[in-house]
């Protein structure tokens, strides 16, 4: 009588887990210990601090696993492998030494404790349908081709004290009273060749007056910041653009002394 342990479980050829009826359900259960068997054994952990993110990714493996070189594999956060994860090809293994090249990203952070597993290429691009029902984060990544209908812009409403941080992390369009002479910062702009912009509406309070110091990387038309409406409830609609990262802000007047 042959026997062998699979998964753990012990199966023979002549027992109660292949005699008579039983051998369809048994060698239906032998075929899923096999498979399970096999995905343990191209499983693998890593300690290896990375950052999610495409391109080169190198790995020192928990063990020996024999990924060949293209083989697709699935890298995942450990703790929160539906959060943060990459997917790639195998470029080189050599012993527990593994090189990724990451096509495939989802979540963001440096970790240092992963799950390591087959897995396969990444499908093509399909069509998306249906309705959100939730933010959709997508992480500073580009989202190209699109045709926006019926779109809104989210609008921060505030009062600003005498100092105020303009963050672009918090939406696009700031509506802002003025509540004493304000000195402006602005914060959290796209990196570095990427265009962001904001709209600023900023409206004196009820006792008008109020000054406003402009960041000195503001680069205003003529070289002249333009002079802010002082009558009390007054407002004026001011627009601002960066492509270097906020080290320099391109500053338009749109409109002044609204009622």
């Amino acid at each position: 009588m042959a026997t062998v342990t699979v998964n753990g479980v012990e199966y023979d050829s002549n027992g109660a887990v292949f005699a008579g009826v039983a051998y369809k359900v048994g060698i239906i259960d032998f075929a899923s210990d096999l498979l399970a068997d096999t995905t343990k054994a191209l499983t693998t952990t890593s300690t290896t601090s990375v950052a999610v993110g495409t391109g080169s990714k190198g790995f020192t493996m928990a063990a020996a696993v024999p990924f060949g070189v293209g083989a697709f594999v699935l890298v995942a956060d450990t703790s929160a492998p539906t959060t943060n994860y990459m997917v790639g090809q195998v470029t080189a293994r050599s012993g527990t030494s593994l090189t990724v090249n990451v096509t495939a990203i989802a979540g963001s952070g440096t970790i240092a404790a992963w799950t390591i597993s087959v897995s396969g290429p990444t499908g093509p691009a399909g069509t998306l349908s249906g309705t959100a029902t939730g933010a959709i984060n997508m992480t500073d990544y580009e989202f190209s081709r699109a045709k926006l209908k019926d779109y809104s812009e989210t609008r921060v409403q505030a009062n600003t004290g005498t100092t105020y941080t303009i963050d672009l992390e918090d939406g696009n369009v700031h509506e802002l009273t003025l509540t004493g002479n304000v000195t402006y910062t602005f914060s959290n702009p796209p990196a570095t060749g990427i265009s962001g912009s904001f709209t600023l509406i900023q409206k004196q309070d009820g006792t008008g007056s109020r000054t406003v110091t402009w960041p000195a990387s503001v680069d205003w038309a003529g070289g002249t910041a333009p002079t802010v409406t002082a009558t009390a409830s007054g407002v004026d609609v001011f627009a601002f653009i960066t492509v270097d990262g906020g080290a320099s802000w391109l500053g338009f007047t749109a409109g002044q002394a609204f009622a």
